[in-house]
């Protein structure tokens, strides 16, 4: 039943990996398919011993917490090219916005050109504009007539003159555009003064008109004088603004047409900027370009690297289980032969895994040509498995088995040199053939893995022997063993260890699973349905502290007596045997405990028991020999263990009185505990009959279904369990 249901737990769990991406497979790849390295020969020989669902189990453990260097070195090596590619797209629009930037800086300082330009013939046109202004100011004061209030006029207008004349100055002073032309500043230092001049004369000239139209009829010298000294003024004025008009009128001329050159300059450098702008980004462009190009191929080379590890063993070279699935899908009927080298793990054990990856590769090299010359297919899915594929176009399963069976028996004939150890070794493989529609490469996994238990060279699936419905229970109970274990649901039970008399004395505690059913009603569940697979799934020693402190629990609360059945792996586990001497020494029920202890094949050392027995016997916990007298029994080991008492096996009690061995037996038992002082106690006592022939014969503990089955409540010590009371 465990073969079977590690088979199917294996096809699976093959199934579940097949439905991954690529990505995932990638890393279930790196453990199934890596060197024969000592980690994966441990978990996957392993199964030559312990079962192949240790094997499944461990691969399943593998593939979610294992990550290999490749997985994260192919990431690191996409990461590296995919930043290289994105730099490249940042220097290139970096070197296109730096260049536009660049350009319409240049730009810029053509535009501020322009415009000083601009700001310069508008100062020249300002300053030729009030030029023209103050002298007609100065021709009409010149010419004005004589009465009296014009003469008031005049003498307001020349306050305004004198502004005017300070403002044109300042203007002309301040004038950039003036700048250029030598006459500038000679101009600028003589208009002043003389302006100053003709004002005082002004004035003058003011006062003396009145004078002159008293004295029209006789002219005066004075007047006459001053009239020529303005006169004088008046012309040399003239002189200095044809002066002006023509310095300005050159200078506004000269400015137009430098704007004009200005302006057919900068619209050549314009049109040269934009060349180079074009070129410059033509040329990133191009770069960049090619940069993506290379970095894109660097990625297409990594990925059909990657592709090309995920399917292909990199030990043999050969394809994959990946590679395998993926050729197999297209197949509607394909056919698969399992092969596995037969005690490959003592190889590796005594000659070490260098000595091992080398009988690989030559096995594969033998097998490969047996492929090629048959017109099979083959793989390497695992550690020391090889499987060969044909897709059926005219090939039945006969033939196909009729073609790998003699392969089996060719390879025990032929030495493998191995040159590291120079010796030469003859294997044995044991093989699982299926053409089956529905999951063949799980029904070739199952006959071959009956082949091994059925020490068979191959063996073909055969659909009445598929135990799927086995797999699909024990599939269920491994789910109830990990509900139970969340729900803290695994409880003992008690079955009385009774007297001559009926009377309780003690319980033996046994493990429940603690369910309900469809209509609520409580049900406890035997062992029988969980307890391998608990050991097979490694969950035993949870379900067993659970149980063993609860038993603790009641004790202590109740005051009674508990036996507790322990198996091998509970008293190697140190871990637990802490935390139960705490748990005893707390509660204070050491004289209430009694240890049983089954002698089974797994005790390998029975000195580590004695030393269990030794650690707790201080404490007052006792201990029992249980199941005496079954297959594993030993007189030895009673007298290295010293045990409290013995419990007859129930194989020879239920039928003592029927059986005179059994009887026998039982004397020679019970003879043996008498001498060494050790009380007996009768189990599988489930008839009258039964009790009276073991009463008789000297024992005096008796348990069984006769008197009572295992309860959730403990019986009352006070009430007699005879079924006739």
């Amino acid at each position: 039943m465990c073969e079977n249901l590690s088979l199917h737990v294996r096809d699976f769990l093959i199934h579940r990996f097949f439905d991954k991406t690529p990505q995932d497979y990638f890393e279930y790849l790196c453990k199934i398919n890596a060197l024969n390295t000592p980690v994966v020969c441990c978990f996957c020989l392993r199964c030559s011993s312990v079962g192949p669902l240790s094997k499944i189990y461990v691969e399943y453990l593998t593939f979610f917490f294992q990550r290999e260097p490749m997985q994260y070195l192919a990431n690191k090596l996409v990461v590296r090219y995919l930043l290289l590619l994105c730099t490249a797209f940042v220097l290139f629009f970096l070197t296109i916005f730096s260049l536009q930037g660049y350009v319409r800086s240049l730009e810029s300082d053509i535009n501020k050109t322009e415009v000083e330009f601009e700001r310069r013939i508008e100062q020249i046109n300002a300053v030729y504009s009030l030029a023209q202004r103050f002298q007609i100011k100065i021709h009409t004061i010149v010419y004005t007539g004589e009465t009296a209030q014009l003469r008031q006029k005049k003498l307001e207008e020349i306050e305004a003159l004198t502004d005017a004349i300070f403002t044109l100055h300042t203007t002309l002073s301040l004038a950039k555009c003036l700048e250029d032309i030598p006459q500038t500043t000679q101009f600028l230092d003589e208009l002043p003064p003389l302006i100053l001049e003709a004002e005082d004369l002004f004035k003058t000239l003011s006062e003396a008109v009145g004078e002159r139209n008293a004295l029209l009829k006789n002219p005066i010298a004075k007047l006459t004088d001053v009239a020529a000294q303005i006169h004088s003024i008046n012309r040399d004025i003239y002189l200095k603004f044809d002066t002006l008009y023509e310095v300005v009128e050159t200078l506004l001329e000269e400015a137009k047409k430098e704007k004009i050159l200005l302006g057919l300059k900068n619209k050549e450098t314009r049109a040269r900027y934009l060349r180079l702008e074009i070129v410059i980004a033509s040329l990133s462009f191009i770069v960049f370009i090619v940069l993506t190009v290379l970095i894109l191929r660097q990625l297409i080379g990594l990925f059909k690297r990657l592709e090309h590890q995920l399917k292909i063993d990199p030990l043999t070279k050969l394809p994959n289980r990946f590679a395998l699935f993926e050729e197999s899908s297209q197949c509607a009927v394909p056919l698969f032969a399992i092969t596995n080298v037969d005690g490959f793990r003592a190889i590796n054990e005594l000659y070490g895994t260098e000595a091992g990856n080398e009988v690989l590769l030559q096995l594969s090299y033998y097998l490969r040509n047996f492929a090629k010359d048959h017109q099979l297919k083959l793989y390497r899915t695992s550690g020391d498995e090889f499987v060969f594929y044909h897709c059926q176009n005219g090939f039945t399963l006969e033939s196909f088995t009729a073609t790998i069976v003699p392969l089996l028996e060719a390879i025990k004939e032929h030495p493998f040199i191995i040159e590291c150890i120079g010796e030469s070794l003859k294997l044995s493989m044991s093989c699982g053939i299926s053409g089956h529609t529905k999951n063949p490469l799980g029904k070739a996994d199952m006959a071959m893995h009956r082949a091994k238990a059925d020490q068979l060279v191959y063996a073909v699936y055969d659909e009445e022997k598929d135990s799927s419905r086995i797999l699909e229970e024990n599939r269920y109970w491994i789910g109830q063993i990990q509900k139970g274990i969340k729900s803290n649901a695994f409880e003992p039970v008690f079955q009385p260890i009774v007297d001559v008399g009926g009377y309780p004395v003690k319980y033996e505690a046994l493990m429940r699973l603690k369910t309900f059913t469809d209509e609520g009603l409580v049900e406890y569940v035997p062992p029988f349905y969980f307890l391998e697979l608990s050991h097979k799934i490694k969950s035993y020693h949870v379900l067993s502290k659970m149980t063993i402190l609860k038993s603790f629990e009641i004790a202590k609360n109740l005051g009674t007596d508990v036996s507790i059945n322990l198996c091998y792996q509970d008293i190697i586990n140190t871990a637990l045997e802490e935390e139960l001497l705490a748990a005893i020494k707390t509660m204070g029920i050491g004289p209430r405990i009694t240890f049983e202890i089954t002698e089974t094949e797994e005790i390998k050392n029975y000195t580590t028991i004695k030393h269990f027995m030794e650690a707790f016997r201080p404490l007052g916990v006792k201990f029992a020999i249980d199941d005496f007298g079954s297959g594993f029994s030993n007189f030895s080991h009673i007298a290295l263990l010293k045990p409290n008492f013995i419990k007859i096996d129930g194989s020879l009690i239920k039928n003592i009185d029927k059986d005179t061995s059994c009887e026998a037996l039982v004397k020679a038992i019970i003879a043996l505990a008498r001498e060494l002082n050790i009380c007996v106690i009768a189990e599988f006592v489930h008839s009258q009959a039964v009790f009276e022939k073991s009463k008789s014969l000297g024992i005096t503990l008796f348990q069984g279904y006769y008197f009572s089955p295992p309860c959730p409540k403990l019986s009352p010590k006070e009430v007699s369990l005879m079924p006739e009371q």
